[in-house]
């Protein structure tokens, strides 16, 4: 189990450096690599070296400080962890080191940042002779060590923390590769009328590398429902399972059956994750880990995309004829469709009725239209047509 990655009790104003960001700036604090690769633009951002088993390096963080007064700052290594929506965040002060942050040994445990002001803090990396090939993501931390107070009043008092991380991505050379698995699938309810349901697949990277893997969700149910969802992950860092939110448009049920797929560029077909994250509060188990289409394979042809389905009762998609029971089931849904489809047109002709009646009303005061004939004036003729063409 990993630690949790957010504070509790306070509001964290917290920053990461990660392969997606230039530099951290907040609250005055900003953080950077003192010294990067012109060749690697990502090493602006972070640090990333290659080290083999037994190896080590020394560097720097550029710490400065853009705000008026001094910062003083705690300094600490973090593990890296992925985000329950994919991505790399970092573990709190204080959480136990479980993977990577122990080879992280920074110069000095607080410093002081003055107004306008950069200084280099000092750090080394040692890795163990054992270290497994692949890649390995901890971070340099740096808090601030004097929370400020935003108020608050009775039992509610908000602290504003600033932190911010800077990734120490170390690459240990050998036979690594990106690798995911797969665990079993889950419902959750969110009450949220427009996405009722996140169907959570339970995937994890069991390789060496880190990567972004592509995950196809196909659900199948009573009447015909067919429905496919495909999207590319953010990353995901080795020796690492979430349970993947897929937000879905609608309201399933234990009659549903779920099939996850999952690849990336050259990888092998996924394995079977241990399952070891617990379900979140509100989540219902859909799919036991060897239940769905089998690791790697092909998911039934149907409607790919957010939001695009063949309706419950449609018997379209290649599946079963429609029964009497999921017609019923999705008879509530149809009827509030049509009701929501023809809302408009009906009151288009409500607005045109009535301003019929308006305009009638106008007429019948016009003075000239009172006077006008209501019979064609017998006393009026017209010649026929005299058959001359006109050029």
């Amino acid at each position: 189990m990993r630690p949790a990655v957010l504070l509790a009790g306070a509001a964290l104003a917290l920053v990461t450096v990660t392969p997606t960001t230039v530099s951290a700036d907040i609250g005055g604090l900003g953080v950077a690599p003192a010294h990067y690769d012109p060749s690697n633009p990502a090493t602006r951002s972070y640090f990333i070296r290659s080290v083999a088993p037994g190896g080590g390096f020394s560097d720097a963080v550029a710490v400065s400080n853009s705000g008026p007064t001094p910062l003083l700052l705690n300094v600490y290594p973090v593990d890296g962890f992925t985000a329950v929506t994919a991505g790399a965040v970092f573990a709190n002060q204080g959480s136990p080191v479980i993977k990577w942050a122990g080879w992280l040994t920074p110069g000095v445990s607080s410093v002081s940042v003055g107004p306008g002001s950069t200084i280099d803090v000092p750090f080394t990396v040692n890795v163990p002779s054992n270290a497994a090939p692949g890649d390995h993501l901890a971070g340099i931390a740096f808090q601030d060590a004097q929370p400020s107070s935003g108020g608050g009043t009775g039992a509610v008092q908000v602290h504003t923390v600033f932190r911010a991380v800077v990734g120490v991505l170390v690459q240990v050379p050998g036979s690594a590769a990106f690798h995911v698995c797969l665990g079993g699938t889950a419902t959750q309810a969110t009450g949220n009328p427009s996405v009722p349901t996140n169907v959570l697949v339970y995937i994890g990277d069991d390789g060496g590398l880190l990567g972004k893997p592509s995950v196809t969700v196909h659900v199948t149910g009573p009447g015909g429902y067919n429905v496919s969802q495909t999207r590319t992950l953010d990353t995901l860092l080795p020796g690492d399972e979430i349970p993947y939110p897929f937000p879905w448009p609608d309201p399933l049920t234990s009659s549903d059956s779920v099939a996850v797929t999952a690849s990336a560029p050259g990888m092998t077909p996924p394995g079977v994750c241990p399952s070891t994250v617990s379900l979140p509060p509100g989540a219902a188990s859909s799919v036991p880990p060897s239940g769905g289409t089998p690791a790697g394979g092909t998911p039934t042809p149907g409607h790919h995309g957010a939001g695009v389905q063949s309706p419950r009762g449609s018997g379209s998609g290649g599946a079963d004829a429609p029964s009497a029971e999921g017609f019923l089931s999705y008879l509530p849904k149809l009827l509030a469709q049509v009701v929501l489809k023809s809302t408009f047109p009906f009151l288009l002709g409500v607005l045109a009725f009535f301003f019929l009646i308006l305009q009638d009303r106008i007429d019948r005061k016009d003075p000239k239209l009172a006077l006008a004939p209501a019979r064609p004036d017998p006393e009026l003729t017209f010649p026929g047509p005299s058959g001359r063409a006109v050029a």
